[in-house]
């Protein structure tokens, strides 16, 4: 493929993915900046390795992967958790979405923001994205075992969560 072909082609896989990308950084990194950050470096390394994909592989998982990896090294140099306060009114576009709606997303985020970078990862995928246990070890080049105990702590740790923010009094 010449260079003014892979370009191009490069350029329509940004242009259709780019949505894909951002969504899934902010549900990992739980910030719009953060997950801006991390889908541009995520395409820059797309770009710079766009050459060696497998053709026989699917292009929404390598993005996948890629853009994991990129939160996951993000999320390592900023080492930082933020509150609940600190979410985007409008992490990602859902327009005409209801006030329960809303409280759902902020609900989720204060669920995900305490956990570790790879628990998020598994909970988003499997759950946001409802990929097979299968499908997230191959993204996470990670055994099947080893996904289902990442559920499993996540799941335990979420419902932790619930728990103490019933038990929790309502600020008025």
């Amino acid at each position: 493929m010449d260079q003014h072909r892979a370009d191009e082609h490069f350029r329509q896989t940004v242009f259709e993915y780019t949505n894909y990308a951002y969504s899934l950084s902010y549900r990992i990194l739980g910030n719009a900046e953060d997950a801006q950050d991390a889908v541009q470096e995520a395409f820059l390394k797309l770009y710079r390795n766009f050459a060696k994909f497998d053709t026989q592989k699917s292009m929404k998982n390598w993005i996948c992967t890629i853009t994991i990896n990129t939160c996951r090294d993000f999320f390592r140099s900023r080492r930082r958790y933020k509150d609940a306060d600190n979410i985007d009114d409008n992490p990602v576009s859902d327009q005409g979405a209801s006030s329960a709606g809303v409280e759902n997303k902020i609900f989720t985020q204060e669920l995900m923001q305490p956990l570790d970078i790879k628990y998020r990862a598994v909970i988003t995928l499997f759950y946001l994205e409802q990929r097979s246990v299968e499908e997230i070890a191959v993204i996470l080049k990670r055994p099947k075992t080893l996904i289902k105990v990442w559920l499993h702590r996540a799941r335990n740790t979420m419902l932790k969560n619930i728990a103490r923010m019933e038990r929790a009094p309502i600020a008025s």
